[in-house]
């Protein structure tokens, strides 16, 4: 699950074919609210909130299986 501000690039998209190859960052979370009442992120239904480096490109909300992360930020706990 990328984290808010973790470099990613748009794979699989079957409606924004577009944005396929896009670099981006995760800007927010959005996770919904489950039928069953469970709670945390689930790949298959929630969405990442991605902003793309190509200024002339919208923010969209991408499901975290169409994103491949570039690399891993350092958490701020191993410095």
């Amino acid at each position: 699950i990328p984290f808010v501000g973790t470099p990613v690039v748009c794979h699989g998209l079957q409606k924004a074919t577009h944005l396929n190859g896009m670099i981006g960052d995760v800007r927010d979370i959005d996770v919904k609210e489950k039928e069953d009442g469970s709670e945390g992120f689930d790949v298959n239904i929630d969405r990442c909130v991605v902003h793309f480096e190509d200024k002339s490109l919208k923010p969209v909300n991408v499901k975290a299986t169409n994103l491949r992360v570039l690399f891993d930020l350092p958490n701020a706990d191993d410095a």
